[in-house]
């Protein structure tokens, strides 16, 4: 797996755990501040994960991907 990619990738998964804890975040906070922080949060993690899936097309498109990267790929996407 080219190293660019799995930085990519890790950006998208980084992304998902973000919107996790926003979710548990925002089903448990205690009063409408948090709400600010929570789905700020949401809002970043929503725009990392366009950024990082655009440039990851972008490879792809480009033909800058192995079998790993494909694998990776495929994975990633059918799982959003």
């Amino acid at each position: 797996m080219s190293l660019a990619n799995l930085h990519l990738f890790e950006i998208v998964r980084l992304s998902e755990r973000m919107l996790d804890v926003a979710r548990k975040g925002t089903e448990d906070r205690p009063d409408a501040e948090c709400a600010i922080v929570y789905g700020t949060l949401h809002d970043y993690a929503m725009h990392l994960r366009k950024l990082a899936l655009e440039e990851v097309e972008r490879h792809r498109r480009m033909g800058v991907f192995d079998d790993e990267d494909v694998q990776a790929y495929e994975l990633i996407r059918s799982s959003l």
